[in-house]
């Protein structure tokens, strides 16, 4: 058997395979997963998970097949109940468990946020937060969102937060850490490391539907983003349904780590989280329409941005405040050095 590591970097090279790349919609996505599958039966490192894995290709492919098919026909709700019990497992004393591997976001673990502004600005702290829920009518279609229901969406690093927002300009970027204060359980979606069962094919296919990297950002409809929606529904209802609050949200790799220019190999710092909206509001007299239970577990820094590190470059100033004094600034530098050189126009 090989070591977990090498099946999950075998696993994950579905996700550089040309064919897969160029699918066109989930149904063809589902075929080239599976086709990739079956080519794996020729390396011989992989013969033993092979072998043990193979019966469950067709089926498990079939089931994803099914909740596509609801999915097209505009039965959604039911498109999410067969995805929920597709990962649902049942044990002997009917005690229901979801098969995804479960992740924990550590107390005091730096994470980030990252927005975008058109001018040089900085917004306010709770600006930096999930979007209100009196402002839904600004959610946007994204990976693991759901229309009208705000989540709150962090980066293991700036970087990847920087990628996530397609690259905005560096230079008028927001950002912020952010750090649970408590430990945080997260389901997640990455590449199982162990190949063995048909849990794993399954938590394998849901891997490629919810990780493959979108074919254009201007399409109106992603079909990368159908069945990452569809999962947080599904656990979202489920654990309402069974007032599970163990489970906060779903821990994910990002597509651009599979496709960066960048040429970055560390694995950790391509890492998001989503959280979904936890009620209930803040809607008192200063009411900022925010989760208490997510403003109260999470501590927010202040805003950053590039441009302020690059006005204020003086690295001895304390970072604790912002370093108002003229003499601190980019712009005073430049203004000594245009004084200090001498030409040959310049009378003494």
């Amino acid at each position: 058997m090989l070591g977990m590591k090498r099946v999950r970097e075998i696993l994950e090279g579905v996700l550089r395979d040309s064919k897969v790349q160029s699918a066109k919609d989930l149904n063809g996505l589902l075929d080239e997963a599976e086709n990739f599958l079956k080519n794996l039966n020729g390396r011989v490192e992989f013969r033993k998970e092979y072998s043990l894995t193979s019966k469950f290709y067709g089926s498990v492919k079939s089931s994803f097949e099914e909740i596509v098919k609801s999915y097209n026909s505009g039965n959604i709700i039911e498109a999410s109940e067969q995805l929920k019990n597709l990962i649902i497992k049942k044990n002997r004393e009917k005690h229901i468990d979801i098969i995804l591997e479960k992740s924990v976001l550590e107390k005091n673990t730096p994470v980030f946020r990252m927005r975008v502004r058109n001018d040089y600005g900085l917004y306010e702290r709770k600006e930096m937060f999930h979007i209100p829920i009196n402002k839904i009518n600004n959610i946007a279609n994204v990976r693991y969102s759901m229309n009208g229901y705000p989540c709150l969406y962090l980066g293991a690093s700036l970087y990847v937060c920087w990628e996530e927002i397609r690259r905005g300009d560096i230079d008028r970027v927001n950002f912020v850490k952010m750090k649970p204060l408590e430990d945080i359980l997260l389901y997640t979606t990455l590449c199982p490391n162990e190949f063995t069962c048909k849990e794993d094919v399954i938590k394998f296919y849901l891997f490629v539907l919810c990780t493959k990297k979108v074919d254009n950002d201007n399409d109106r409809f992603k079909y990368q983003y159908v069945i990452p929606e569809l999962l947080l529904h599904s656990l979202i209802k489920h654990h309402l349904n069974n007032k599970n609050k163990d489970v906060w949200g779903i821990k994910y790799v990002s597509s651009r780590y599979f496709d960066n220019d960048g040429k970055f190999k560390s694995k950790p710092i391509f890492y998001n989280y989503v959280i979904p909206f936890i009620p209930p509001v803040d809607d008192g007299k200063k009411s900022d329409n925010l989760s208490i239970k997510l403003k109260e577990t999470f501590y927010v820094s202040e805003t950053e941005a590039s441009y302020v590190e690059r006005v204020y470059e003086d690295k001895s100033v304390k970072t604790n405040v912002r370093p108002h004094a003229y003499y601190n600034t980019f712009f005073w530098k430049l203004e000594q050095k245009l004084k200090a050189e001498k030409r040959l126009d310049d009378k003494d």
